[in-house]
């Protein structure tokens, strides 16, 4: 729908950290998925076979691009797997994961 990701987690985003206003909903724990999402930038496995990347919306942190490449020796590899995760009214339901990379369909 061209909705504009940042390379950078909203988790950074000067706008979030000053309480501007986002379309997030209000039983959301902010500071929790804010320490989470600031932790990914460290954490997720980064190598050159296989890598998980993850990005959320600027004006929106509850909504997260996720990209997982496939590792090497698995019917995954040199795969892209494009997922978008909403985390709404976080940490207390579980998020709602969009498998995006579809094989144009025949894979659900």
């Amino acid at each position: 729908k061209g909705v504009s990701y940042r390379y950078q987690h909203a988790a950074s985003s000067s706008k979030l950290k000053s309480g501007a206003k986002t379309s997030i909903s209000s039983t959301t724990d902010i500071p929790k998925l804010y320490k989470e999402l600031t932790e990914f930038q460290l954490n997720l496995p980064v190598d050159k076979h296989s890598a998980i990347f993850c990005r959320a919306l600027e004006s929106d942190m509850t909504k997260v691009r996720v990209l997982i490449t496939g590792p090497l020796d698995s019917p995954y590899a040199f795969g892209c797997f494009f997922f978008d995760i909403e985390m709404n009214d976080y940490p207390n339901k579980a998020p709602i994961v969009n498998f995006l990379t579809t094989g144009q369909g025949k894979v659900r």
